[in-house]
């Protein structure tokens, strides 16, 4: 996006927790979106999100691996799943059984669809 190259020449980076976010890990996770475009809990496609089911401010070596992506919706079911499940709640934690969880509840909202 230009505003961020443009930001980028006076010395900015985009930053998460301290950590920097490469141009090319947003690359990967658009394409991750492309070939899993539905959120992991709800099957909803609207308001996608790309989590990091490892945090990249504490695991950077694994920001641009895309078997650390999980999507999740942020608006589904009136509520958001990004926030509930990938960070139990609160966007400085983080979920060390989410691929458990993701796998439970989808199988829980399908049953009863």
């Amino acid at each position: 996006n230009l505003l961020y190259k443009i930001l980028s020449l006076f010395g900015w980076q985009d930053r998460l927790f301290g950590a920097v976010r490469s141009s090319e890990g947003k690359r990967l996770m658009k394409e991750f979106l492309i070939l899993h475009p539905y959120c992991a809990i709800t099957g909803s496609k609207k308001h996608l999100q790309i989590h990091h089911i490892k945090p990249v401010h504490l695991y950077p070596e694994l920001e641009r691996d895309p078997t650390n992506f999980i999507t999740l919706s942020a608006k589904a079911m009136g509520s958001n799943i990004h926030l509930l499940f990938g960070h139990r709640g609160n966007f400085k934690l983080e979920n060390p059984n989410l691929l458990e969880d993701a796998k439970i509840w989808r199988e829980k909202l399908s049953a009863n669809k």
